[in-house]
């Protein structure tokens, strides 16, 4: 009998396959851990996570209204960030005082050694501070104590939610000077930042910070890696959520819920509208046709509403039976996907962008919803790359967990 030859090729074809097996099964098993890891939202988390916050945009309930929006630095879609993060941590979206700085920007920071020496982590919440012109809200001066408070750390920092914005035509997209300090001590003290898209990845490449992934938002993951969307048949008394600027010629019922209008704002949370919010109203009014009398009908009807507490604002979307959310507000837009309605951001801007294009939220940049039939917007959507995509950029912001040790 003739012994059987073994080609050399045919060795190293089965070794590859073998190679191959193995990293498949490897990336299966980590897959598996971090949907498990995850899941535990319903749980409780690790004993020895012991996060400190900072720029929280908690509101320390009860307090006056000038406080609480200082709180939560003028719009409580900057509340939902930390209240998603912690939850897609396992942790119940509540913070005691000593365990944050609400508006890090505005506020005292505590002594670096002391949370240091209490906390296992840093978290930091952030937005789109990080734009060509320092924003109006950031005082000067509190940058280089937030720079050396940063850097004074003894335990690991996590950044989430960075991210840029920047005007159509700013080719350049450059970081205002005043901030690149602080960018740049995110960058040495976090092992992975996590930025809102690809133009803020972009943006800080520029000045040579590299440790970032783009993971859209954490708001858009709380729910976890079972959330699917749904269309549900839109009739004419079916309730549709503006999320910002947003009218229609449609009979349906217009919801509206605040996050920095100021005038909606006051008139739900105590505080005193002025002829300053008259005015920004009716700038609203005059550059979006329809807003003023779509809003002000919602208003007679008792549908115009702001929530500082983020489950308040989902209990509310849960009982109006709203089927669609259209308008100008990205956490709006992503806060109802959360709460199973389909929706439409209009921004116009490269926050908006980045974050719609990455996430795969629909966006119809500048649409005046005047313009649109909401019957039809709904029909059009395609909730079925909208759950594909969805599944696709958790398992990214799970890797994007695992980088940072979470």
């Amino acid at each position: 009998m003739k012994a059987l030859r073994i080609f050399p090729s045919h060795c190293r074809l089965e070794r590859a396959f073998a190679q191959q097996a193995t990293e498949i099964k490897r990336l299966q098993t980590e897959r598996d851990s971090a949907f498990a890891s995850c899941i535990r939202h319903r749980g409780q988390p690790p004993a020895p996570l012991a996060p400190f916050v900072l720029n929280s945009n908690f509101a320390q309930e009860p307090a006056p209204y000038d406080r609480l929006m200082q709180e939560i630095c003028g719009n409580t879609g900057n509340t939902y960030i930390t209240y998603a993060f912690l939850k897609t941590l396992g942790f119940a979206p509540r913070l005691r005082a000593a365990q944050q700085v609400s508006n890090m920007w505005t506020d005292p920071l505590p002594d670096p050694d002391q949370i240091s020496a209490e906390h296992t982590h840093c978290f930091i919440t952030l937005q789109d501070q990080f734009q060509a012109a320092l924003p109006d809200y950031i005082p000067v001066g509190q940058i280089p104590q937030l720079t050396t408070f940063i850097r004074a750390l003894r335990i690991p920092v996590v950044a989430y939610s960075v991210g840029t914005n920047f005007l159509p035509d700013d080719t350049r997209r450059l970081v205002c000077p005043e901030l690149r300090p602080l960018l740049h001590a995110l960058a040495d003290k976090c092992a992975s930042i996590g930025v809102r898209g690809d133009i803020t990845r972009e943006a800080l490449a520029t000045l040579d910070i590299s440790n970032t992934k783009v993971i859209g938002c954490p708001t858009y993951f709380e729910n976890g890696p079972g959330r699917i969307l749904h269309k549900r048949l839109l009739t004419t008394t079916s309730g549709i959520l503006g999320t910002g600027l947003f009218s229609t010629r449609a009979p349906n019922p217009v919801h509206f819920i605040a996050q920095s209008e100021s005038l909606a704002m006051k008139l739900c949370l105590g505080g005193m509208p002025g002829p300053e919010d008259i005015a920004q109203f009716q700038a609203a009014t005059a550059a979006y046709p329809g807003y003023g009398n779509a809003f002000l009908t919602a208003l007679r009807h008792g549908r115009v509403q702001a929530f500082p507490d983020i489950d308040a604002w989902k209990r509310y979307i849960n009982q109006a039976d709203i089927r669609l959310a259209i308008g100008t507000r990205l956490h709006g837009s992503i806060l109802a996907m959360s709460c199973g309605v389909p929706a439409i951001c209009t921004a116009g801007d490269s926050r908006a962008a980045e974050t719609c294009a990455y996430l795969g939220i629909p966006l119809k940049p500048g649409a005046c919803g005047h313009d649109l039939d909401p019957g039809e917007q709904l029909a059009a959507l395609d909730t079925d790359a909208i759950n594909s995509r969805y599944r696709i950029t958790y398992v990214e912001y799970l890797a994007w967990l695992s980088m940072n040790k979470l």
